[in-house]
């Protein structure tokens, strides 16, 4: 099974020596999604500085079954019928109310068909069950979030007091990104648009991710040297100008 432990990088041995303080969840993955959790030596470090495989990060649920493609027909079904819908809605220009109605009136009228003539075609009669929804369903959904947005509030609040340079660029960056974004494409274009990327990305990364973790480091790196190549400039430049400033004060004096 395992044959060599200088395969491993150091967020593989992290993971592996962590087993014990993984709770049940995520301690019934699979033996061989373990045991495919090997890189080449160069990749020393993952994605995000992630220590477990990419399918636990993703919850290791249905939602990421769906994403890794863990079932290639309802993962494509899935694609289909957004590439469906959009087709409609943006290729075709079906208004989004009208297509809930017509439905609505399709589905009433075949429903108001079969019960009055089923009997004399024998159809199966029709029966409802009736729909349950807890008491408590938006209130725990509410206390799952609740932890989410106090950190996201919080990280907001560091930004905004200028207390993270390089998040605060980020940010700044996105948020430009996003509007110049939507400001060419439609709303259902844009969900689109991420629906896909979270169904093609994930899979592709799974498959390559030896390889895009050596890029992504690079890439990274190069980004922090440019980063901090800026940051001195800049300081130097507010230093300047700090001086100059007090030097044009004591000659007025």
């Amino acid at each position: 099974m395992l044959q060599s432990m200088e395969l491993l990088d150091v967020a593989d041995s992290d993971f592996l020596s962590s087993d014990d303080q993984l709770d049940d969840e995520e301690s019934e993955c699979s033996e061989s999604e373990i045991e495919r959790y090997f890189v080449i030596p160069t990749a020393k470090n993952r994605l995000f500085g992630r220590k477990k495989p990419l399918h636990v990060v993703l919850g290791a649920g249905l939602a990421a079954d769906i994403m890794l493609w863990r079932d290639k027909n309802v993962s494509a079904s899935i694609l289909a019928g957004l590439s469906i819908i959009w087709f409609i809605f943006e290729g075709l220009g079906y208004n989004l109310i009208a297509f809930f109605c017509h439905s609505a009136l399709l589905l009433l009228a075949t429903l108001f068909l079969w019960a009055s003539f089923g009997p004399a075609a024998n159809l199966p009669p029709l029966e409802f069950t009736d729909i349950f929804l807890p008491e408590r369903l938006l209130a725990d959904a509410a206390v799952a979030l609740r932890f989410d947005i106090i950190q996201g509030f919080r990280t907001l609040g560091d930004i905004a007091l200028g207390q993270d340079l390089k998040q605060f660029l980020f940010v700044t960056v996105t948020l430009w990104g996003f509007s110049a974004v939507g400001a060419r494409v439609t709303f259902l274009t844009s969900l689109y648009t991420v629906s896909v990327i979270l169904l093609i990305v994930p899979m592709v990364y799974e498959k390559y991710e030896d390889i895009i973790d050596v890029i992504t480091e690079k890439v990274l790196i190069e980004l922090n040297n440019q980063y901090a190549a800026v940051k001195k400039m800049v300081l130097r430049e507010l230093h300047a100008a700090i001086i100059a400033s007090e030097q044009s004060r004591l000659y007025v004096n």
